[in-house]
């Protein structure tokens, strides 16, 4: 896949199943998504110009697709099946929005245009429920449900103090009030905020410092020393393996083929190895990597930097399927 100035990413589904997509902002009638087995066939794509972020999830592809309009961030909830086929689409809505993953089924999507909004979708891409978040946040710092399927928002608070408001919905659509999470902070919640799903439920959270939250609660409790030890601010991932029962936390490719490194770390912090992945001799810049719904791990492979300078670049990608299972 290539294009000008582009942006790369891909997804796993629990199939083995590739979703691979290019980005184009100053062009975008050079987006794509391409569909493609764990052999590497071609399944099939969108239509040109289809610009999207999708997420694998069990047996498909869910996410949003923006609608390319001059001055525009509208966009649509889509649903697409591993050959490319266009399941469900949801209405146009104006403005910029955020998509994850519900672990139980489905995907959570916050609208940012006026009263900011969570809806979830289940895997047939229909809405399970929409709700309006308390005006006691302004700005989202961060987003995500837990492996209980409970979602989770923070951010500055309305009061513009630099402290931290929260709110959680459970999966059944119910929300709770919002609540002070943490007083004033020495940096904005929507610049510093972070949140990482933990196994079995609950989340780690970022402000100033990193805590932990258990599913519902809300009180902080202190983050583990094994996962302040892993140094979370040098991770560019931590992500589910071994059925959800473990991490996998991915490190920046480093060294002369950029080589991208995945600890397994137990709930409890005990590491059960690393695996290293090359991204290829020669490389002129690091190496990105994620793993997906089945455990595949997928690398982007970066392209020489003399590629990129005023032309064309291209995103390529390799993976190992089922690797992290």
């Amino acid at each position: 896949m290539q294009g000008n100035r582009v942006d790369c990413s891909a997804t796993v589904n629990g199939s083995g199943a590739l979703a691979l997509q290019i980005n184009n902002v100053l062009e975008p009638k050079n987006a794509a998504a391409h569909f493609v087995g764990p052999d590497g066939q071609l399944r099939g794509e969108t239509p040109a110009g289809t610009s999207a972020h999708l997420l694998g999830r069990l047996s498909n592809f869910q996410g949003i697709a923006f609608a390319n309009l001059p001055g525009s961030s509208d966009s649509v909830v889509q649903t697409y099946d591993d050959h490319g086929k266009l399941l469900a689409q949801g209405p146009v809505r104006g403005g910029p929005a955020i998509v994850v993953e519900d672990p139980l089924g489905g995907i959570a999507v916050l609208q940012r245009d006026g009263p900011a909004t969570v809806e979830n979708y289940d895997d047939a891409g229909n809405l399970r429920w929409s709700v309006k978040l308390s005006p006691r946040i302004s700005a989202i710092g961060g987003f995500a449900v837990d492996r209980l399927g409970n979602t989770f928002v923070m951010g500055d608070t309305s009061t513009f103090d630099k402290s931290v408001t929260a709110q959680w919905i459970a999966h059944d659509g119910t929300a709770s009030p919002a609540f002070q999470l943490l007083g004033p902070q020495r940096e904005w919640n929507h610049l510093a905020g972070q949140v990482i799903v933990r196994v079995g439920g609950g989340l780690f959270v970022h402000a100033d410092e990193w805590w932990q939250l258990p599913s519902n609660a809300t009180a902080l409790e202190a983050a583990p020393a094994w996962f302040i030890a892993a140094h979370p601010e040098l991770m560019l991932g931590m992500q589910m393996v071994r059925n959800g029962r473990a991490y996998g936390i991915i490190r920046r490719g480093s060294g002369p083929d950029c080589a991208s490194t995945v600890e397994i770390v137990t709930a409890s912090g005990k590491s059960c190895g690393t695996a290293s992945f090359s991204a290829g001799p020669a490389c002129q810049s690091s190496s990105g990597g994620l793993i997906g719904y089945d455990g595949t791990f997928v690398q982007l492979r970066p392209p020489p930097a003399s590629v990129c300078t005023g032309g064309a670049c291209s995103c390529t990608w390799q993976w190992w399927t089922g690797f992290f299972h």
